[in-house]
């Protein structure tokens, strides 16, 4: 983990940060859906990498 800060955000305030097309740009809302849907089971950045069809995993 590289925070231990707890997150503190509303769920309006997501909603907020995810329809703002500034903030939540592709793929980021893709990698966001694909962590989603593989409800939070520690899906690793080669699994994602792999949904996403690309060559090797990538850092954000």
């Amino acid at each position: 983990m590289l925070y231990n800060d707890p997150l503190e955000i509303s769920f309006e305030e997501w909603l907020k940060l995810l329809a703002d097309s500034e903030v939540s740009k592709e793929p980021y809302t893709e990698i966001l859906k694909i962590v989603y849907e593989s409800n939070y089971s520690g899906i690793c950045a080669f699994d994602i990498a792999a949904k996403l069809k690309v060559a090797r995993p990538f850092n954000m």
